[in-house]
């Protein structure tokens, strides 16, 4: 899990009893900026969405989400 103490520093686990101070900031991201570049590349190339999907180990609709997510 990610954590953030309300004051913006660092990990609220590793600095250690922090309790209520502590904030969950949500769960990381399944693709990294570099695989969302790499994906919208090959389905520029022709490549069908659902294979670069497969290929990340990712589903079809978290790539959808994704690439648009990216394009706004």
């Amino acid at each position: 899990m990610r954590w953030r103490t309300p004051w913006g520093g660092g990990d609220a686990q590793a600095l250690g009893g922090l309790g209520d101070a502590a904030i969950y900031t949500g769960r990381a991201r399944a693709l990294s900026e570099a695989d969302i570049e790499r994906a919208r590349a090959r389905v520029a190339a022709g490549v069908p969405k659902a294979h670069v999907a497969r290929d990340l180990g990712v589903h079809r609709s978290t790539l959808h989400r994704a690439l648009s997510r990216q394009a706004e």
